[in-house]
């Protein structure tokens, strides 16, 4: 086999094996982002404070955002506190609303 046909061969195999591995990292971080939303809406629900008002944890890539609304702003850095301490939450995004109108955090 010639010098150049091994070089393009091998050059080819390292890229199906690069995107391969990008393709199994992105599996796992649906799966991942999937695990990191139940935990935290888990963790939501079992907070006796926070369990009233339903909110709703979503997970793109490690950054949950909260949804629901909640009574005051305490209650809505309460939730953002407890879903801080779920493991694989990189940052925190708030969608969440007061009676009034939407929450600052």
């Amino acid at each position: 086999m010639k010098t150049r046909t091994k070089t393009v061969l091998i050059a080819s195999l390292l890229s199906l094996g690069l995107y391969a591995q990008m393709a199994l990292a992105a599996s796992q971080n649906v799966q991942s982002d999937a695990q990191i939303a139940q935990a935290a809406n888990t963790a939501l629900q079992q907070n006796k404070q926070l369990k009233a008002f339903g909110l709703r944890a979503v997970s793109d890539r490690g950054v949950l955002t909260l949804q629901g609304t909640v009574d005051t702003p305490s209650t809505g850095a309460l939730a953002v506190s407890v879903a801080s301490g779920v493991d694989g939450v990189r940052d925190i995004r708030s969608d969440m609303r007061l009676p009034g109108g939407p929450l600052k955090i």
